[in-house]
């Protein structure tokens, strides 16, 4: 008797281990497919938004998009600040071999710590090169989301200029911090306390202006049109 293939394929596929593939697709594995979708959506529709302050945003585009920009901006940081504490360990290391009085290491469980004598400024970390691109990784960030941002209040009828709220209060903390730090590793026997003040100040403003600005991104959407246009899409 002949047997076609097909039929010969169909007659012993009972034989054949059944795969992955075959299997049909289970509650987490279609909610994993869901979120990574979504995920993917407010991202990608976030970035050919960059320049568009016009219309609405919804939270379930939105909030994926700031997930991913922050986590970037976190590695870019840490990129920055790498590299100049591994510059300043390797000065002390030296210094400590040349000069064993002027470096004392404590040691924790949790890690370590290095402390320069006074009079060896040459072995301090370069705070002006370290908080500028820390400052620049934070502009580009800001530059991604301010769209963004801008598009969600509108969804909830607020202005977008909202979201400048935290952004003086920044730019400050950038500019002084450098100084403030380079003042404090000089060891000055009488360090003038005035500038630290202002930069805590500076700081407990800037996260109560974000905390708000926060609050305001988390309102619900207007339901229907409003002053900005029809909802967006979810």
């Amino acid at each position: 008797m002949v047997i076609k293939a097909a039929e010969r394929s169909a007659a012993f596929s009972f034989l054949r281990r059944p795969t992955f593939a075959d299997r049909p697709p289970t509650l987490n594995q279609g909610l994993y497919v869901q979120l990574r979708d979504r995920f993917m959506n407010g991202v990608i529709t976030n970035l050919r938004s960059l320049g568009v302050f016009k219309g609405r945003e919804s939270p379930g585009r939105f909030w994926p998009y700031v997930a991913c920009v922050i986590a970037l901006t976190m590695v870019g940081a840490f990129a920055v600040m790498i590299p100049v504490m591994n510059d300043f360990f390797a000065k002390a290391a030296r210094l400590a071999a040349e000069h064993p009085e002027a470096v004392s290491v404590q040691t924790s469980p949790g890690g370590y710590s290095v402390r320069v004598a006074a009079g060896h400024p040459e072995v301090m970390p370069d705070f002006g090169l370290m908080f500028g691109g820390i400052g620049a990784t934070v502009a580009l960030a800001a530059a991604l989301l301010a769209a963004a941002v801008a598009r969600r209040l509108h969804d909830s009828g607020l202005t977008g200029w909202l979201g400048l709220l935290p952004l003086p209060f920044l730019a400050f903390g950038l500019v002084a911090m450098p100084r403030v730090f380079a003042e404090v590793a000089a060891g000055s026997e009488t360090p003038d306390l005035t500038p630290v003040l202002l930069l805590f100040l500076n700081n407990m403003l800037y996260l109560a202006a974000l905390g708000i600005l926060v609050l305001l991104l988390c309102r619900r959407g207007t339901p229907g049109p409003n002053r900005f246009g029809e909802p967006a899409d979810a």
